[in-house]
């Protein structure tokens, strides 16, 4: 380590030492190297970094990349969690010296998480507009995304609404919910946990509220501080509707394909 050092000594790149300023009169600073990168993002990463993949599903990237300095670093890719995602990543250099970087990021089956994914050049001036690019990846079912059975054979809104008559030809009848309805859970049939309540009436007790668990969950929606049935309001396209915030309203559903007699 010096004592002294001359003016504009430069430093090698992998070599270091420290010097005291303070020794010398007059002032001193430290620059940023100018920006010798060019980085070209055609998916605008950098202004929503956001991507939602559902089970299995797959995104693709390109990116490309042009340094002026020779040999140096043009990019890195780090992954946070690399048991969450898949990634395939191509590079190439095209006509004109641009590297290319095709980036292939697919969720693998069955894992739900969040996971980041960096593309970093580690040689960029900190002047560069872009020294690196992150994209945020969740793995999981979308928020607005359901399951709809579409059945083959019509019933009417008359038939939802006020049941099927005796002699009805229909192969697969409604069935009626109890009062305060809830499905069983994996825990057995006896103990629903589901939030979702059918066929509510809050002046009745619920259906096979027996253990703590059950009690604890299960809420009213449309019946929420209401105390009867008729309090609730349920308008026929509330009972019709497959919305979650009308489960209090359903009163019917179909059951199996038997015919019946």
């Amino acid at each position: 380590m010096p004592l002294l050092t001359t003016y504009y000594v430069l430093i090698e790149e992998g070599n270091w030492f420290l010097y005291d300023f303070s020794s010398r009169n007059g002032t001193w600073g430290i620059f940023e190297n100018e920006c010798y990168t060019w980085t070209e993002d055609p998916n605008n990463v950098h202004l929503n970094p956001f991507v939602l993949l559902d089970l299995n599903d797959t995104v693709n990237f390109e990116f490309k990349f042009s340094t002026n300095k020779a040999g140096s670093q043009v990019f890195k890719l780090t992954v946070g969690n690399p048991h969450l995602v898949q990634i395939n990543s191509k590079n190439r250099w095209d006509e004109s010296g641009v590297s290319v970087l095709n980036l292939v990021i697919t969720s693998n089956f069955n894992q739900r998480g969040y996971t980041t994914v960096l593309i970093s050049m580690p040689e960029a001036s900190l002047l560069c507009p872009i020294t690196c690019l992150a994209i945020i990846v969740q793995c999981s079912c979308p928020a607005g995304k359901a399951m709809v059975y579409l059945s083959n054979k019509h019933i009417s809104e008359h038939a939802w609404l006020h049941g099927l008559s005796a002699n009805s030809t229909v192969d697969f009848p409604l069935k009626e919910l109890p009062v305060n309805y809830r499905p069983p859970s994996t825990f057995g049939i006896n103990l629903p946990v589901s939030e979702n309540i059918y066929n509510a009436d809050p002046s009745e007790p619920k259906y096979r509220d027996f253990y703590e668990l059950s009690k604890k969950t299960g809420h009213y929606k449309q019946c929420a501080k209401k105390k009867t049935r008729e309090e609730c309001g349920c308008t026929d396209a509330m009972k019709l509707s497959s919305l979650v915030q009308y489960s209090d309203c359903k009163e019917r559903v179909r059951v199996g394909s038997s015919r019946r007699k």
